[in-house]
């Protein structure tokens, strides 16, 4: 797993599911162990909101149920198979879906103007029409204010921000840790270099 994998990732839609829903209950693989699973929501930055229960070889030889968890313990640890892991989110947003003070975004200093404003956001957003499983492309995204916004909106959907200066897209990403979006993916560089890439 990595930050910002989009839909093409096999964990991705159990992510988007992770964080919106309070408890999941999940049958895991050889290859999509508890173990993944936490170190997913580490590298999201998003493990704080979250506990794990697993539950071992259940009516057999050998069951043992491992009762809630920090997620850093269960990245760490080994467990038997078959299992089960139970996802539990304990942490729940204050943050409006959109409308978001402009405070709350990281911007490039001293050079303001790099954020859309408030107002702005929340009636582009509107007039969008976004659902929920909409995919957006935020094309010179600045700060990311426009893109995630819209991510927290479309829950189901992704947000692909393309940005070329390296110093917005710093700070796109720590906007982004910052309000734990994580169905938004950042592409570094220039619209026509990316196309070329595309086409290759």
């Amino acid at each position: 797993w990595s930050v910002g994998a989009g839909p093409e990732h096999g964990l991705h839609e159990l992510l988007q599911v992770l964080v919106r829903e309070k408890l999941v209950g999940v049958l895991t693989s050889p290859e999509n162990t508890p173990g993944r699973i936490a170190r997913m929501l580490l590298a999201e930055g998003v493990a704080g909101d979250f506990e794990m229960a697993v539950a071992e070889c259940l009516l057999q030889d050998g069951e043992c149920i491992h009762d809630w968890m920090d997620v850093t313990v269960v990245s760490q640890r080994g467990f038997a198979e078959p299992n089960v892991v139970l996802v539990r989110r304990c942490a729940v947003s204050r943050d409006a879906l959109f409308g978001l003070e402009d405070a709350r975004f990281d911007q490039r200093k001293p050079d303001k103007g790099l954020i859309t404003k408030r107002e702005v956001r929340a009636v582009s957003l509107a007039r969008m029409a976004l659902q929920r499983d909409s995919v957006v492309w935020d094309i010179g995204a600045g700060s990311g204010s426009v893109g995630l916004e819209a991510a927290r909106l479309c829950t189901q959907g992704h947000v692909y921000a393309i940005e070329k200066n390296t110093e917005d897209g710093a700070i796109i990403l720590r906007n982004r840790a910052s309000l734990q979006v994580t169905n938004y993916t950042l592409v570094q560089g220039k619209l026509r270099r990316l196309g070329r890439m595309a086409r290759s």
